[in-house]
């Protein structure tokens, strides 16, 4: 999801009984609440989140906070699933998220690229959806979008499913035409097509 709803995501949005997470409408881009399965992936993230909550609440503050603020009693305040270390009662801030994300990727020794961080997975899950069942708007509607025009940047492995198919079919999409030949004009009264002589 983008990263302002994550960053706002509450402990009250999920419900372990039906297993689901509610993704409130305030922070959708089409104004809804979203509600989507808990998967396993997102649960071992909010164990790790939840254990870190309760390390915490046996401290006060770190030593270099002189806030008062940053008391582990602002903790039940609010019930964020990512916190704010300098106020525990708000959300964690986008520059925090991203520096965490940033030393995440060092640690896991993936290569940082520009503009990725939060967005890359949400359109890691697009084009995982994509692959799975081919279908280009499933993969939208499952992170709660339903403009096609954001697939231009979301779906970065069209490309490859291109090659793919004409592969499928026999078809060797790497065979370019030779330097200087050019392709034939239909005769008159065809249909307005270009016959590549390369290939027929």
């Amino acid at each position: 999801h983008r990263a302002n709803a994550v960053l706002h995501l509450r402990w009250r949005d999920i419900d372990l009984e039906s297993g689901t997470i509610t993704w409130p409408s305030r922070y959708q881009k089409q104004g809804k609440d979203l509600v989507r399965p808990l998967l396993f992936e997102a649960w071992s993230a909010l164990l790790v989140a939840r254990a870190q909550r309760e390390r915490v609440a046996d401290f006060r503050k770190l030593k270099h906070h002189t806030n008062a603020n940053a008391s582990a009693d602002r903790l039940e305040q609010a019930d964020w699933v990512l916190f704010a270390e300098r106020d525990k009662a708000k959300p964690m801030s986008y520059q925090s998220m991203h520096y965490h994300l940033t030393e995440a990727e060092k640690r896991a020794g993936v290569e940082a690229k520009p503009f990725r961080k939060a967005h890359g997975f949400r359109r890691m899950v697009v084009g995982n959806v994509i692959e799975a069942t081919g279908d280009r708007m499933l993969g939208l509607e499952v992170v709660g979008d339903k403009d096609p025009k954001v697939l231009q940047s979301y779906d970065k492995r069209l490309d490859a499913r291109v090659e793919k198919g004409l592969a499928a079919i026999g078809t060797d999409a790497s065979r370019k035409r030779p330097e200087g030949q050019k392709a034939e004009t239909a005769p008159a009264g065809a249909d307005a097509v270009t016959i590549d002589t390369q290939r027929s």
